[in-house]
């Protein structure tokens, strides 16, 4: 009886260290390490790979500026135009001087015959 409660209370402990909270710290650094692997499957063009990483680093911090504009570059290079531009726009929202957005936003205009608005 008594090793049944010792397992019992182990179980409760391990499960209040699992949820025990986070530091913002922590989920900024767990963040940016996120951000750097998704940016290797990026530089290899491994697309559907970095997008999902990029969406995981969104999770944690919704307005990461270079996880947005790279999922929106990510979108674009597996022909989502929609999505790609959601995300590019959203980009240029945050930063209207940063030069490759303005390009990728008008990469994905032209491909779509949208040439008036590139």
């Amino acid at each position: 009886m008594k090793k049944s409660y010792y397992i019992a209370g182990l179980t409760v402990c391990a499960i209040l260290l699992c949820l025990a909270p986070v530091s913002r710290a922590q989920v900024v650094d767990s963040a940016q390490e996120v951000l750097e692997r998704a940016t290797d499957f990026l530089s290899a063009k491994d697309y559907e790979t970095a997008l999902a990483l990029y969406q995981r680093v969104l999770q944690f911090d919704p307005n990461n500026y270079n996880a947005i504009k790279l999922a929106g570059r990510c979108y674009a290079k597996l022909d989502d135009p929609k999505q790609a531009l959601s995300f590019l726009n959203r980009a240029y929202n945050m930063n209207p001087t940063d030069a490759q957005v303005c390009n990728n936003i008008g990469a994905v205009l032209i491909t779509t015959g949208k040439t008036d608005e590139a």
